[in-house]
């Protein structure tokens, strides 16, 4: 997930939050395109 991190880059919080969330649920890694949505929310709102 870190190569997904480097080509859409997200606040380091928003970051952590998806790989808390993904180990927890036990889920895949976030699609790039949440990754492009959440990049242009901002960190407040993808939180």
């Amino acid at each position: 997930m870190a190569d997904r991190f480097a080509e859409v880059p997200l606040p380091v919080s928003v970051e952590e939050m998806l790989r808390t969330i993904c180990e927890q649920q036990s889920l895949p890694p976030a699609e790039m395109s949440a990754m492009r949505e959440l990049a242009l929310l901002g960190e407040e709102a993808s939180l």
